[in-house]
């Protein structure tokens, strides 16, 4: 897949982002070489390679977790923009 400028404009308004033509030319400069550089990775041979959870044989290490109730309901809401029935209201993200 060819990246070109017109996808760099259409995801940009997607994610409401505003750049100028210098930017979106960079951007298509760079995200194609990351295409590229995927797939060259999905032509790799794996069939003989396990599954890899974590670089390092380490156990877990965090602490056993435990619920706690250390701040009042009434302390959440009085710093809250504004709160009704149990829910923030916040602005509008999306169209």
């Amino acid at each position: 897949m060819k990246l070109q400028s017109t996808d760099i404009k259409k995801l940009t308004a997607l994610a409401k982002l505003k750049i100028d033509s210098s930017e979106a030319d960079l951007l298509v400069t760079n995200l194609s070489s990351v295409l590229s550089w995927v797939s060259t990775l999905q032509t790799a041979d794996t069939k003989n390679v396990l599954p890899l959870t974590h670089p390092l044989k380490l156990s877990q290490l965090a602490e056993k977790e435990s619920a706690t109730n250390d701040i009042a309901a009434e302390d959440v809401y009085k710093n809250a923009p504004e709160f009704k029935k149990s829910h923030f209201i916040v602005p509008k993200v999306l169209d």
